[in-house]
C-alpha cells in the first residue's frame, strides 16, 4: 500500500529541488504534470466539481509552501501558505486534499516547536477523515493522522493520550509504525518489558533493511540486552 504522507512529502521535496535550480517556471511546470496525474484520478473516479475546485486550491497551496520553504522562510509566502491551507479547509473540508494541507502545517508546526498547533491540525484532519473524505482515502489517512497524532502526544509527554490514539489504529499496513510508537511509549511509562513485546511484534512485521526497522532492532537489541546477560548468570 502507497503510503500517502510519503507521496506528498515526496511531491514537495520535488518541488523544492525544482524552485531552488530553475524557478518558478520549472515548478509550475511539474504542478502541471501533477494536475495531469490527480486531474485524470479524479474523472477516473467521477469526482464532484467541488474535488476539482480543491484541486486547483490545492496546487496554489503547494507553491506558496515550496516558496515559503525554499528561502530561508520566507514569511509571506509562509502566511500565504497558512492562509490557502484554512481555505482548504474551510471550504472543501470533505476532500483529501484539505486533509493533506492540514498534516504539511502541522509538520511545519513540529518543526517550529509549536506541538499545540500541530496537534490542532492532526485532530481536524483526523476528525474530518472519520467523518468520511471523497475520494475514498479514509482509512490510511485516518491511520498516519493518529500515527503522527501520537507522535505529538508522546513528545508533550502526554503518554495516556497517546495510547489512546494509538490503540485505535488498526490497520495492519502501519503495523511496523504503530508497535514502534507503542515501544518508546511504554519506555516513557517505565515499562521495559511492554516496549520490548511491542518492538519485538514491529520487527514481526516489519522489512529487513527498511529504517524504521533498522531503528526497532537497535532499541529491541538495547531492551533485550540486559535482561539476557542476567539470564546468562543466573544459569551459571
Amino acid at each position: 500500500m502507497v503510503d500517502p504522507y510519503r507521496t506528498e512529502e515526496e511531491q514537495i521535496e520535488a518541488l523544492k529541488r525544482g524552485w531552488q535550480r530553475h524557478g518558478r517556471s520549472i515548478v509550475t511546470g511539474i504542478l502541471v504534470a501533477l494536475a495531469g496525474v490527480f486531474g485524470w484520478q479524479a474523472w477516473q473516479r467521477q469526482q464532484s466539481q467541488q474535488e476539482v475546485a480543491a484541486f486547483a486550491g490545492y496546487q496554489g497551496y503547494l507553491e506558496a509552501l515550496v516558496q515559503a520553504e525554499s528561502q530561508s522562510e520566507n514569511a509571506d509566502a509562509a502566511a500565504t501558505a497558512a492562509h490557502l491551507a484554512n481555505e482548504l479547509k474551510e471550504n472543501h473540508a470533505r476532500t483529501a486534499y484539505a486533509g493533506y494541507a492540514a498534516w504539511h502545517q502541522a509538520r511545519r508546526a513540529v518543526a517550529a516547536s509549536d506541538l499545540e498547533t500541530a496537534e490542532t491540525e492532526l485532530r481536524w484532519a483526523l476528525d474530518h477523515t472519520d467523518r468520511g473524505f471523497m475520494n475514498g482515502d479514509d482509512a490510511p489517512m485516518a491511520a498516519i493522522s493518529r500515527l503522527r497524532l501520537a507522535q505529538v502526544l508522546l513528545a508533550q509527554a502526554r503518554l495516556d493520550d497517546a495510547l489512546e490514539v494509538l490503540n485505535a489504529v488498526q490497520d495492519k499496513a502501519y503495523t511496523v509504525r504503530k508497535q514502534a510508537l507503542l515501544g518508546d511509549l511504554w519506555l516513557a511509562k517505565g515499562e521495559p518489558e511492554l516496549a520490548l513485546a511491542a518492538f519485538q511484534q514491529a520487527l514481526a512485521a516489519g522489512t529487513p533493511g527498511d529504517p524504521t526497522t533498522a531503528l526497532v532492532e537497535i532499541k529491541a537489541a538495547q531492551l533485550a540486552g540486559p535482561a539476557t546477560s542476567n539470564e546468562t548468570q543466573d544459569a551459571s
